[in-house]
């Protein structure tokens, strides 16, 4: 499942990223929401959403988060049990929130403009959360490669 996770990350950043440009574009340059603008928002919560169930297998059956709960305070002293037991998944939390509140947002928008910024403001801000909460491999002891081995 930590391979599935792994590789659906990559899924997941590019819908975010695609997502988050068009709705940017979308609000700056006063375009117009289609069934398509609204189907890659959606596509991309689903994404998440996906990669959130994956992600609670992992956690649940993970030996790192185990050890961690069975004596958390250990576990806060240490930067890589806290950041797996809670750091990660408290910040995918809420980077799965806002493309929620951004998607639904966008639906209730009462014109085009006010869809496209809901998106591309609840999106972005998502899409930094996400980038931050992922362990890159050049994050010392946290990272993790590039793709599953």
């Amino acid at each position: 499942m930590l391979t599935i996770h792994s590789l659906l990350r990559w899924v997941v950043l590019v819908l975010l990223v695609m997502a988050t440009v068009q709705a940017w574009r979308g609000w700056q340059s006063k375009g117009t929401w289609t069934e398509s603008s609204k189907r890659l928002g959606l596509f991309t919560m689903i994404s998440m959403d996906i990669q959130l169930l994956v992600g609670f297998i992992v956690f649940v059956g993970s030996d790192l988060v185990k050890s961690a709960t069975s004596n958390m305070g250990e576990a806060m002293r240490n930067p890589v049990l806290r950041f797996f037991t809670v750091e990660h998944t408290a910040m995918m939390l809420v980077a799965i929130a806002l493309v929620h509140v951004g998607f639904a947002k966008a639906k209730r928008g009462a014109d085009d403009a006010q869809r496209f910024k809901a998106m591309a403001i609840f999106f972005a801000l998502a899409l930094v959360v996400v980038v931050a909460a992922i362990p890159w491999p050049f994050r010392a002891a946290l990272g993790r490669g590039w793709l599953p081995s």
